[in-house]
């Protein structure tokens, strides 16, 4: 190929590297994702939170056995606490 056509590519691929940058740096596209982003994490704690709650409540069922365990759940009432936020669902 010759000298011209190389510079010809070149710039060709410089304009669409050029066009591609801006609109990834464009505002719009910022704003979209940070959006989504954020949907994201919040669906994911939930989900978190969901998974941990679940687990911290199998545990207290069965820890009321332990016998030191069972008095200090039985007196903070706990369980009432717990179980009263699944009724409500």
């Amino acid at each position: 190929m010759s000298e011209q056509n190389q510079e010809i590519i070149l710039n060709k691929n410089l304009e669409r590297l050029t066009k591609n940058i801006e609109k990834q740096n464009s505002f719009k596209r910022s704003l979209f994702m940070g959006m989504l982003q954020g949907v994201g994490n919040v669906i994911g704690a939930t989900i978190i939170a969901g998974i941990l709650l679940i687990v911290l409540s199998k545990f207290i069922h069965s820890a009321e056995q332990i016998p030191l365990l069972g008095i200090f759940i039985k007196t903070s009432n706990i369980e009432a606490s717990i179980d009263a936020k699944a009724i409500k669902k």
